[in-house]
C-alpha cells in the first residue's frame, strides 16, 4: 500500500485567496483492506483536507 498525493487545479476564491486543493491516492492497496479501511482512509483524508480520496488494488502512476 502506498500514499500519495494529486495536485488539482488552482482554486481562486472571491475575496482573491488562491488554494491548491488536493486529493489522496492510495493504491497498490489489497482489496480485503480496502473493505476494512476505507471509512478509516475516509475520515483521514477530510481531516487532512483533502477534496478526494482514490482507493484502489491497481498501481497508479501520478505525473
Amino acid at each position: 500500500m502506498r500514499l500519495q498525493i494529486l495536485e488539482l487545479p488552482l482554486d481562486h476564491s472571491s475575496d482573491g485567496q488562491v488554494q491548491t486543493p488536493f486529493a489522496l491516492v492510495v493504491d497498490r492497496c489489497d482489496i480485503t483492506d480496502v473493505q476494512y479501511s476505507t471509512s478509516g482512509l475516509g475520515d483521514f483524508a477530510k481531516s487532512a483536507g483533502a477534496r478526494a480520496l482514490l482507493v484502489t488494488p491497481d498501481e497508479v502512476e501520478l505525473p
